[in-house]
């Protein structure tokens, strides 16, 4: 039998995929295909963003919740996700996941504040009724201590004692490299283009209308920071927050082997159960879901003799 030619779509796609694989199976310093930088479809609701480039568990958490979306019926169109490429260490000690992810990630965009603060004022430009937003990446209570901060301007102090949740696809100024953020910043790159913070999550929300219904799940250690203060997302009109940790709590399992954080592989089983065909995230019982997954997470923890991590609801009940 004659084999069918393949279609010039088919043929792309292989060669992408073929990219992505080739740099898996060499020895790259992370995945070889560039990130997608196309406008995102105007029917994008749900953003899901896998923010640390040292280990494989944030990219599968991204990835079985598209899989699950996508099989509750939303289209492809509706779905943005966003991963940092690993470095170093972390493509070594995570390659066996990576190359797992690999077919489904090259079709993911650079996870960056920038990145994400952009695609978000396009999206709050098409006044969507709702929104969902799930990022997971590792968390800190502050960029830089107030000793390290305390000669700096008053500006550039506030700057780097805010908490933050890591959004390393910008390799340059990843959280921890404190002093190229302020170098960018000095050159003239706006705050919320560099570091992903409480403040800058709330004004990229705040654009959206008041009415639209905005579900915001943050997985990583401190998220919890994102409730509290004059920034806190609990401030903003048909809001729903999740976060995996309490302001001054980490949260366990982002280490590299596993699957999955504690918290985001608690979520995940928690959401199958739940998700069915034709079910979107604005129908889902937050508040019961929240409790569910703190549950599971406590008997993890005391199971391991963790510090609990105390996760954190905000919203109207179910």
């Amino acid at each position: 039998m004659r084999r069918a030619r393949p279609s010039a779509h088919g043929t792309l796609a292989r060669a992408a995929l073929a990219m992505v694989l080739g740099a898996c199976a060499g020895r790259s310093r992370g995945l070889a295909a560039p990130y997608p930088e196309h406008p995102l479809p105007p029917s994008t609701r749900v953003l899901l963003v896998a923010g640390g480039d040292d280990v494989a568990n944030f990219a599968a958490e991204v990835i079985a919740q598209r899989r699950m979306w996508r099989a509750a019926g939303l289209s492809s169109d509706a779905i943005a996700c966003y991963w940092a490429k690993p470095q170093g260490r972390a493509w070594a000690r995570d390659r066996a996941q990576y190359r797992r992810l690999a077919p489904a990630l090259v079709e993911c965009r650079q996870a960056s504040p920038a990145r994400l603060q952009a695609d978000l004022a396009q999206l709050a430009a098409q006044r969507p009724a709702w929104l969902y937003l799930y990022v997971t990446a590792h968390g800190v209570p502050s960029l830089a201590s107030p000793k390290s901060s305390s000669h700096l301007p008053p500006d550039e102090r506030a700057l780097l004692r805010s908490p933050a949740l890591a959004l390393d696809g910008a390799t340059a100024t990843r959280v921890q490299h404190v002093d190229a953020i302020l170098a960018a910043r000095r050159g003239g790159a706006p705050d919320d283009d560099l570091v992903f913070t409480p403040r800058s999550l709330r004004l990229a929300l705040d654009r959206l209308p008041a009415s639209s219904d905005k579900i915001v799940v943050l997985q990583g250690c401190f998220s919890g920071a994102f409730l509290t203060g004059d920034d806190g997302l609990n401030r903003l009109d048909n809001t729903v927050v999740l976060t995996a940790a309490a302001a001054d709590r980490p949260s366990f399992g982002c280490g590299s082997g596993t699957r999955m954080t504690f918290w985001g592989g608690a979520l995940m089983r928690e959401l199958r159960r739940r998700v069915r065909p034709g079910v979107t995230p604005t129908s889902l019982p937050w508040q019961a879901i929240h409790h569910d997954v703190a549950r599971r997470v406590g008997k993890l923890e005391r199971a391991l003799g963790q510090l609990p991590s105390r996760p954190q609801f905000a919203g109207p009940g179910p």
